[in-house]
C-alpha cells in the first residue's frame, strides 16, 4: 500500500462529495474570485500531476535530476527575493506601504512564495548534510543562505519560523545519528549560515516587512483578527458539520457569519477567502470528514518521511 496515495485519493473523494453538496457548486468547481486553490478542479489537476511525477521518476538518477531542478528553482527564487527587496523590481506587488519590500513571486502572495521556498529548504539541507565534497558543500551552503534570505525578505512570519525550526530538528537528528567530527563540522557550517542570514536581515536600519510584522502591537492585532475568523469558521462548520459548506465557499459563508465588530475595523473591505489556518479552513469547507482526511494524509506523509530519515542516516 502506498499510504500517501491512499491519503490523496481520500482527500479527493471527500472534496468531490463536498462539491456535490456545496451551496455554490460553480465556485466549488472553478474557484472563488479567480483563486482556485482548494477547488475541485485544482484537486484533480494536483492529483494528475502527482501521478505523472511518480511515473516519470523511476530511478535514483531521475530523482537526483529532479532534486537539482528543485534546488536550482529555489536558488533562483531566493535571488529574486533578494534583488526585489533592495528595490530592483519595477513592480509594486503589494498595496500596503509597509509591505512594499516583500519578495513577491509570480505565484501570488508573499506567503505563498516563502512557503514554496520553505518546502524545498529541508531537502537542500539534507543533501548538504549527505555530501562529502567540500566544493559541493560550499555551493549548497551558498544556496541555503540565498533561500533563507528570500524567505526572510518575504516578510512572512510562519514560513520563517517553521523553516528554521524544522532545519534545527533535522540537524539535531542527524548529529545524534552520525557521531563524527565531519558531521559536527557540517552542522556548525549550517548554523553559521543561519546566524549570518539573521544578522544580514535584522542588521538593516529600515523598518522592513518582517520587523514591522513582529512588533507586539501588529502581532496582537493580527492574532485577534485570526481568532475571530477561526471562531467564524467554527460557526460555518456548525451549519454544515459533515461535509462542510463546499470547497472555495469560505468567503461567501464568512460574510454571513461575520459580526458587526469584525466589520467595524480594518477588516472592512478585506476579502477573507481563507481561514488563515488549514485545519479551521478544511473544517468549515469540507466538514469533519474533510478535516479527518486532511489529517490522515498529512500523517501518512510525515510518518513515511521521518521513518526513513530515522532509519537511514543520510536519507534525503
Amino acid at each position: 500500500w502506498n499510504w500517501q496515495l491512499v491519503g490523496l485519493i481520500g482527500i479527493g473523494l471527500v472534496t468531490f462529495l463536498s462539491y456535490l453538496y456545496s451551496n455554490n457548486q460553480f465556485d466549488s468547481f472553478w474557484g472563488n474570485n479567480n483563486i482556485p486553490s482548494d477547488s475541485l478542479l485544482t484537486m484533480i489537476i494536483y492529483s494528475l500531476f502527482s501521478f505523472l511525477l511518480i511515473q516519470v521518476i523511476k530511478t535514483e538518477e531521475d530523482l537526483k535530476h529532479f532534486n537539482i531542478i528543485l534546488i536550482l528553482s529555489a536558488f533562483l527564487g531566493g535571488v529574486y527575493g533578494i534583488v526585489q527587496h533592495y528595490g530592483y523590481d519595477p513592480v509594486d506587488w503589494w498595496g500596503y506601504s509597509q509591505m512594499r519590500n516583500n519578495a513577491y513571486g509570480a505565484i501570488g502572495q508573499a506567503v505563498g512564495y516563502a512557503t514554496i521556498l520553505g518546502a524545498v529548504f529541508p531537502l537542500i539541507l539534507m543533501i548538504y548534510l549527505s555530501k562529502t565534497s567540500n566544493a559541493l558543500k560550499n555551493i549548497l551552503l551558498a544556496t541555503i543562505l540565498t533561500v533563507l534570505l528570500g524567505i526572510m525578505f518575504s516578510g512572512s512570519r510562519m514560513p520563517m519560523v517553521l523553516t528554521i525550526a524544522l532545519s534545527l530538528l533535522v540537524c539535531i537528528v542527524y548529529r545524534f545519528k552520525v557521531r563524527t567530527k565531519e558531521a559536527t563540522k557540517k552542522v556548525i557550517g549550517f548554523l553559521v549560515v543561519l546566524v549570518l542570514s539573521q544578522v544580514i536581515y535584522y542588521g538593516q536600519s529600515s523598518d522592513n516587512a518582517l520587523t514591522h510584522k513582529l512588533k507586539p502591537n501588529v502581532v496582537s492585532s493580527g492574532l485577534g483578527e485570526r481568532i475571530q475568523v477561526w471562531e467564524d469558521a467554527v460557526k460555518i462548520w456548525q451549519k454544515y458539520p459533515i461535509l462542510g459548506s463546499g470547497p472555495e465557499t469560505f468567503a461567501l459563508e464568512l460574510k454571513l457569519a461575520n459580526t458587526k465588530d469584525f466589520n467595524s475595523n480594518q477588516n472592512w473591505g478585506l476579502y477573507w477567502h481563507k481561514a488563515h489556518n488549514h485545519l479551521f479552513h478544511f473544517l468549515a469547507t469540507t466538514g469533519i470528514v474533510g478535516l479527518l482526511s486532511y489529517l490522515l494524509f498529512a500523517g501518512f506523509i510525515f510518518y513515511s518521511i521521518f521513518k526513513d530519515f530515522i532509519i537511514t542516516p543520510l536519507f534525503y
